[in-house]
């Protein structure tokens, strides 16, 4: 892989956090996925992207499908932003989610030992996000087509922002529970674990 593609600091936070979030959420974890065709259109003269695509939020309990019709500049800004302004009133965690960086860069050591007659590059999408003034993950898929690995590596940071929010909120009510048993260890435990994931994430509906 190119220099740019190797593991940053940055994920090693998300990481840490998801760790946490798996720990509490169980069966709860809400998996996100496109559905079917994703269809994009790029107006050239005036800088304008539509997308128009289906997602599907799936756990061990619940399921749904939502649509998604955006328009921005590019494909990584119109999906970014219309998935965000679909969802965070559902999860108050997307609404100050701000998106740092995007990089797409191509594994050419992974290309130039191909056949001569396979043209295909792999390419990577590496997107750094943060949500209000917490540190900043980072987030990467690889894919064969540009547009794949951008669009998935936007809903994997959209899903890990959905899902901390979620934890963040369990651990709150988990809190309390254990104060009013005199649980003092249980009480450090999930203020610790609280502490480790309000790092990077951030619901201003599921503070104290």
């Amino acid at each position: 892989m190119t220099p740019t593609l190797k593991k940053l600091p940055e994920e090693l936070g998300r990481e840490k956090a998801k760790y946490i979030i798996d720990k509490y959420l169980t069966e709860k974890y809400i998996s996100l996925a496109f559905v079917g065709e994703v269809k994009i259109s790029e107006d050239v003269s005036n800088d304008l992207t539509k997308i128009n695509c289906k997602i599907k939020l799936l756990s061990d309990t619940k399921e749904k499908t939502i649509s998604i019709n955006g328009k921005g500049s590019g494909p990584v800004d119109t999906l970014y932003k219309s998935l965000v302004s679909r969802l965070s009133k559902d999860y108050k965690s997307l609404e100050d989610l701000r998106l740092i960086e995007f990089k797409i860069d191509a594994d050419i050591y992974e290309a130039q030992e191909r056949p001569y007659y396979k043209s295909e590059v792999p390419v990577e999408a590496v997107l750094i996000v943060k949500s209000y003034d917490r540190n900043q993950l980072a987030f990467r898929r690889k894919s064969k087509s540009i547009n794949r690995a951008a669009m998935d590596v936007i809903v994997e940071a959209i899903e890990h922002f959905i899902n901390s929010g979620l934890a963040i909120k369990i651990l709150k009510d988990l809190i309390v529970d254990a104060k009013k048993r005199s649980r003092g260890d249980l009480v450090d435990t999930y203020i610790s674990d609280l502490s480790e994931l309000a790092k990077s994430s951030f619901d201003k509906n599921n503070f104290f």
